[in-house]
């Protein structure tokens, strides 16, 4: 019981960090596209 309790736990840390990541890339691909549509055609 304990030990599934702390997987738990694990798979929540995992899943938080996962998500920070898709944020970082997702604000990066926008700020990206911006950059692309501001330029000069």
């Amino acid at each position: 019981m304990m030990n599934s309790k702390k997987l738990t736990e694990k798979h929540i840390i995992f899943k938080k960090l996962r998500d920070k990541l898709a944020g970082i890339f997702l604000d990066r691909t926008t700020n990206y596209v911006i950059f692309l549509d501001a330029l000069p055609k």
